[in-house]
């Protein structure tokens, strides 16, 4: 944009005389700065202004002082006195401050990214809460309406959702009593468990539960022999990465925690029975050991 209003500039030069001459510089400077057309635009209105100014000054100048009696410069084809040329400088200096503050700078925060205000034609609500696809599982669908601000059109979108723990979890509250312990189900559902920070994260279902010993004497409730039993098939928990330490329980101790199964499938639903644990531990009554494994059969 500044060579091309240079070239207007010199054509200006060669049919319109002198002060077009003085002007010319000005506007080349000012438009080579200019990104925009408007900058260009707005740099010829104030060299014409300017110009029209300057010329009002030297006729001014001129009845005053009166002519020819002070030193002339020739400047290619022209002469001019040296007061005229004092004059039409500072005219100049004296319009390129605000030639520059309104024109340049607005035109140089104009090229800042604004594309964070473009305005979408659709306007939507906020998502629905998150709908598991299956009872227990981590993830869903949630949907939102969307009207279109020019057409009223009207359309519902729907998108995929993940839920974490314990949002996704089914609350169970179920309770067995038996022998010296009182086994209580408090939920279950999918959970991100990541065992080591360099393994990813895997989905495992978890069985959040609390055990209290209701008997008189120490003993152990044992997780290690807890199992989900679905349909046909049969998921063991690792002991190794269960969070509840119900060893060694002395009377009326209540312990809580969660145990954990590998590869349950996602869309696990239905009925289902729960292996909580066992315990082992002698009867007076009946003067022997006994063994029981606490079992529920819970509906998710």
């Amino acid at each position: 944009m500044g060579y091309v209003v240079t070239v207007i500039s010199i054509i200006f030069v060669l049919i319109g005389g002198f002060f077009l001459f003085i002007v010319a510089p000005l506007v080349f400077i000012v438009s080579v700065f200019a990104t925009e057309v408007q900058g260009a635009i707005l740099s010829v209105v104030f060299a014409g202004l300017i110009m029209f100014i300057g010329g009002i000054a030297i006729i001014l100048e001129d009845q005053k002082f009166g002519k020819g009696k002070q030193k002339k410069v020739k400047i290619g084809n022209y002469k001019i006195q040296k007061n005229h040329l004092m004059i039409i400088i500072i005219i100049v200096l004296f319009f390129s401050i605000p030639l520059y503050n309104n024109t340049i700078a607005p035109v140089t925060q104009e090229n800042i990214d604004d594309t964070n205000q473009i305005v979408s034609e659709w306007d939507c609500t906020d998502s629905t809460m998150c709908i598991k696809k299956y009872p227990i599982a981590n993830y869903g669908t949630q949907s939102r309406t969307c009207t279109n601000i020019y057409t009223n059109e009207e359309k519902v979108e729907e998108s995929d959702c993940t839920l974490s723990w314990p949002d996704n979890a089914l609350e169970l509250n179920e309770n067995k009593r038996i022998g010296i312990f009182s086994v209580t189900l408090n939920r279950i559902g999918f959970y991100k468990h990541q065992p080591y920070s360099f393994q990813d994260a895997e989905d495992v279902l978890r069985l959040d539960m609390t055990v209290e010993n209701i008997g008189e004497i120490t003993e152990s409730f044992s997780t290690s022999s807890a199992a989900i039993i679905y349909g046909n098939q049969q998921y063991d928990t690792s002991y190794f990465i269960n969070e509840l330490d119900t060893s060694d329980l002395r009377p009326g101790v209540v312990r809580s925690g969660y145990i954990l199964f590998k590869d349950v499938p996602n869309s696990i639903s239905g009925e289902i029975r729960i292996d909580a644990g066992s315990a082992y531990w002698y009867s007076n009554d009946a003067h022997t050991y006994i063994s029981k494994l606490y079992v529920f059969n819970v509906n998710i």
